[in-house]
């Protein structure tokens, strides 16, 4: 775990939390609306709170309400009885200025009310105004984002699980570790998730192996295994990618004769050959594959069709310069096997 791979991981991180946000929020429109633009408004948010204040001051004076007319009842039968009692007098007085407040509790109870039926309707009115403009407009906008969102998250996976892999390809553990389980293939997400999945019984999945068999099914066919063919003659591309594909059914072939636009191919593809000629048109073949290799995570076998004087690169086969093509067809077949 580098500084470089754990800075990416958290930006990752960081940018999915932002994308399920903004998921959470365009699945349900009514949500998008209340949060995105009508949390935004001032005074739509001070009318709300205002009738949120209403409503908790009317529930308080129904309480006093209901205590206030239990309380005059009990006073008004306790005054029938004592109307020869030295104490009417108070006891009346008393009465009364209950009976005050408890008129003036239903008053400001019922202005109260009606004020608090005047803001919802002002809020549902306020609510009602912009929720088509803002839901039209919105949906588009989302779509857009919604690209950009996926395109931004695609390019920072890339790149963390292409960084990943170059530094594993330079850890002694890791290449220990392949090797000890006699694993041949590329260093990539894609071959550890093939042992990884095999060494569990699917059967038995949880929901995150699943995920995981999904997304090992979604790298197969993102990166299908293919044939790259890098030569100067455009007939010779042609003829070459035709013949080998005759041969191949299972992988990918494509032929280029511009070096640059075969390396951004392979970068981007999981080569299991690289077939090329020893003269190329604005590359050396020394400068080729220099790139190739610092900057493929595949582990390429490697067929030259020419002769090779630098030890650096390991070259699986050195065929001569212009063989026929059903015969290049049988060489990568034979090597492929």
């Amino acid at each position: 775990m580098t500084h470089e791979i754990r800075e990416l991981s958290n930006h990752l991180k960081e940018m999915a939390k932002s994308y399920n946000d903004f998921t959470r929020k365009t699945k349900y429109p009514a949500l998008a609306y209340d949060e995105v633009f009508l949390e935004k408004q001032s005074e739509y948010i001070k009318l709300k709170k205002n009738t949120e204040r209403i409503a908790k001051e009317i529930k308080q004076l129904k309480v006093s309400e209901n205590y206030l007319d239990a309380t005059l009842k009990k006073k008004k039968e306790y005054l029938k009885k004592s109307l020869k009692s030295p104490q009417y007098p108070q006891l009346l007085q008393e009465c009364k200025k209950i009976n005050g407040t408890y008129t003036d509790t239903i008053h400001i109870c019922s202005i109260l009310r009606e004020k608090h039926t005047e803001n919802k309707r002002l809020i549902e009115a306020f609510e009602k105004r912009y929720s088509r403009e803002f839901n039209e407009y919105f949906q588009k906008t989302a779509v857009v984002y919604e690209k950009a969102f996926v395109a931004i998250l695609g390019a920072m996976a890339f790149e963390l699980d292409k960084i990943l892999w170059e530094q594993a390809k330079k850890s002694t553990q890791v290449k220990s570790l392949f090797e000890q389980a006699q694993i041949h293939e590329e260093y990539s997400s894609k071959t550890y998730l093939k042992y990884y999945l095999e060494s569990n019984d699917i059967k038995k999945a949880s929901d995150e192996l699943e995920e995981l068999l999904e997304l090992y099914q979604y790298l197969n066919s993102l990166y299908m295994e293919s044939i790259l063919i890098a030569v100067d003659c455009i007939d010779d591309a042609i003829e070459y990618k035709k013949s080998v594909k005759l041969f191949n059914k299972e992988q990918d072939v494509v032929s280029f004769t511009d070096e640059k636009l075969a390396l951004k191919w392979a970068f981007q593809n999981s080569v299991k050959i690289l077939v090329i000629s020893e003269n190329l048109q604005n590359m050396t073949l020394n400068g080729f594959l220099k790139y190739y290799q610092k900057y493929s995570l595949a582990e390429s076998k490697i067929i030259l069709l020419g002769n090779s004087n630098n030890p650096h690169y390991k070259i699986s086969k050195e065929l001569t310069s212009g063989i026929m093509p059903h015969s290049l067809a049988k060489e990568v077949k034979e090597l492929i096997n």
